[in-house]
């Protein structure tokens, strides 16, 4: 049986049946079916979906590695292995949030924790404003509200 995916920027990639164990969405999507099957997958693009197969095939025989929840430290390279450190360490913060989504969409625990545990090593023990800065949030508070809610946060 041949599987397509469709972006929603109508690219098609077309997958071997043996990846999609790892998605619960596309499971039930070819589940009793036995032809040719498209699935389009409008929340998707293209190169966020290349990401997911990409995955998919790398862990077509083997489970990944399952992350420690609540994480036990800031440096991945002590809790993943390395071709999952090399898989997303290159990505952009716009990529890893529609990595993030499309995993959630596509019910990929393993990669939803792996992108999410990403995210949490880039914040954990930054302070506020470095957080806006790797989120690339501006400050919306005057200097007066940031001197109240600081002298709140140390009282």
């Amino acid at each position: 049986m041949e599987i397509t995916l469709i972006s929603s920027d109508n690219q098609k990639i077309q997958i071997d049946s043996k990846i999609v164990e790892k998605s619960d969405f596309l499971k039930d999507k070819i589940e009793n079916s036995n032809k040719n099957i498209e699935i389009n997958l409008p929340e998707i693009n293209y190169n966020t979906l290349q990401k997911i197969v990409q995955y998919l095939i790398h862990y077509k025989e083997k489970e990944p590695q399952q992350i420690p929840k609540p994480l036990s430290s800031n440096n991945l390279n002590n809790v993943i292995d390395e071709w999952d450190i090399n898989f997303i360490k290159n990505m952009d913060m716009n990529s890893i949030y529609d990595l993030i989504n499309a995993s959630n969409y596509l019910e990929i625990p393993s990669l939803l924790d792996l992108s999410c545990a990403y995210v949490i090593t880039l914040i954990k023990g930054k302070s506020i404003e470095e957080m806006r800065k790797i989120f690339n949030i501006e400050c919306d508070l005057s200097d007066e509200q940031i001197k109240e809610y600081e002298s709140y946060n140390t009282s």
